[in-house]
């Protein structure tokens, strides 16, 4: 059956209290060396990425130690080096990691309530969740930015005996798919007890990216230009309203069916398509008004040759599908299902070749960055972590019980989440104004 949380704010009031701080430095000598950033990694937004793993205890008497899961960190740095490093400007301006061995952010810290405070962990615990995250701003600041440290990271214990684990990780060290490879590579090494490398070690050159001289985009990348404004501005900025809802594996395969182009439909085709069309409505967009769908995905299997797994680094490129709403609204599934589709099936090697070009010939590649202001109304913008593998941090104690990002950062961001049990299907999170979110809980299960 579907279901969804509340539309109410944090439903508990918690306090944590921070009992210690100290820096994991690697356990051994690595290059002293620079790494530098591929136009990719200029575009990711300025921020460390939010997340919070949950852990109910297992009852061992050692249960999340945390001399274990530093001494794994600090062997897991010696290969994962540049996240031990610091942030600075080489002689142009362009931003570049110093791997200087200056280590990462390990805090120790106890909350005042047990997980079951936090009911199913849905977004409306945000304000919660993000006290379970170190802040960037108590390590650095925006004058000095060699100052914060890459990676931050907070082990808090509850009263029931469970703990999570808060990651602020710098984007410009890594995407999902290379942040989530550290993470899992750390819990392994907690897991077979220190020492040892990786299964699969990172792979850290990233001149892969980098742009042809002189730079020749071949095709036009709207994702890079400014978005579609409200052609009528709301009266009133209303409150964000965070909530996630559930499909289960029937109402995925319903949504197939109905968005099926010549008898067949991807899952991610039809839930993106299906929001769009639900978030249109939603917002009550007028037909003439222009809306773009901003969709990141990885091309590490989209270039030629292939990029490993193991690529730290930022993959990730967004591709956009621009319409009226009343076209997003008005048309077929299968339609607004076909939109989707072409704007993925265009992403391929030269596609990727040609961003790489297009950033490299702006004056100033970085004002292609996009931030909140892109995502929201008329826009949006949908994230799949359905790939990625966010259960797998077992450090020992057992695989997390719920794994997500701490907060939705703006409004028109959507994430969609694998649920714990692969069988109760998927979880979508969103921001949206308050009484646009009302409007989406009664559109969204209408198929």
């Amino acid at each position: 059956m579907a279901t969804s949380t509340t539309l109410c704010d944090s439903p508990v009031s918690i306090e944590v209290r921070v009992k210690g701080t100290e820096t994991v430095r690697p356990a051994g000598p690595t290059p002293r060396r620079t790494v530098w950033c591929a136009n990719p990694d200029l575009l990711v937004p300025l921020t460390h990425t939010p997340t919070v793993y949950f852990y109910r205890p297992d009852g061992s008497p050692g249960f999340m130690d945390a001399a274990v899961l530093k001494s794994a960190l600090a062997e897991v740095l010696m290969h994962f080096y540049p996240a031990a490093g610091r942030k600075r400007l080489d002689g142009d301006g362009r931003p570049e990691i110093d791997c200087n061995g200056e280590g990462v952010v390990f805090v120790e810290a106890e909350a005042s309530v047990g997980l079951e405070g936090f009911g199913d962990f849905g977004p409306e615990n945000g304000p919660n969740f993000m006290q379970l995250v170190p802040r960037p701003a108590a390590f650095g600041s925006e004058r000095d930015i060699s100052a914060c440290p890459f990676l931050l990271l907070q082990l808090t214990r509850f009263r029931c005996g469970g703990a999570s684990l808060g990651v602020a990780f710098d984007h410009l060290v890594a995407d999902g798919f290379a942040a989530l490879h550290l993470i899992n590579s750390w819990a392994d090494a907690a897991r077979r007890g220190g020492g040892g490398v990786p299964a699969t070690p990172p792979v850290i050159d990233r001149t892969v990216f980098a742009a042809r001289q002189p730079p020749v985009p071949s095709f036009p990348h709207p994702e890079y230009t400014a978005p579609p404004c409200l052609s009528t501005p709301l009266e009133k900025e209303q409150p964000l309203v965070r909530t996630r809802f559930r499909l289960a594996p029937d109402e995925i395969n319903r949504l197939k069916a109905r968005g099926g182009v010549g008898g067949r439909c991807g899952s991610y085709e039809a839930i993106v398509a299906h929001v769009w069309r639900s978030v249109c409505i939603a917002r009550e967009l007028p037909a003439e008004q222009r809306t773009r769908l901003y969709m990141p995905l990885s091309v590490l299997r989209r270039v030629d040759p292939p990029l490993p797994p193991n690529y730290l680094g930022n993959a990730l490129f967004s591709t956009v599908s621009e319409a009226l709403a009343g076209a997003v609204t008005g048309d077929t599934v299968e339609q607004v299902v076909g939109r989707v589709r072409a704007a993925l099936a265009k992403v391929d090697d030269a596609y990727v070749r040609s961003a790489v070009d297009y950033i490299e010939a702006q004056p100033v590649p970085e004002r292609r960055r996009r931030g909140g202001s892109t995502y929201s109304s008329p826009n949006l913008n949908v994230n799949s972590w359905v790939q990625l593998p966010i259960y797998g941090a077992d450090f020992g104690w057992g695989r997390p019980v719920f794994m997500g990002p701490a907060r939705v950062l703006c409004e028109g961001m959507v994430y969609i989440l694998p649920c714990p049990d692969p069988h109760d299907g998927l979880w979508v999170l969103l921001a949206l104004q308050k009484d646009a979110m009302k409007r989406f809980r009664k559109v969204f299960y209408d198929f």
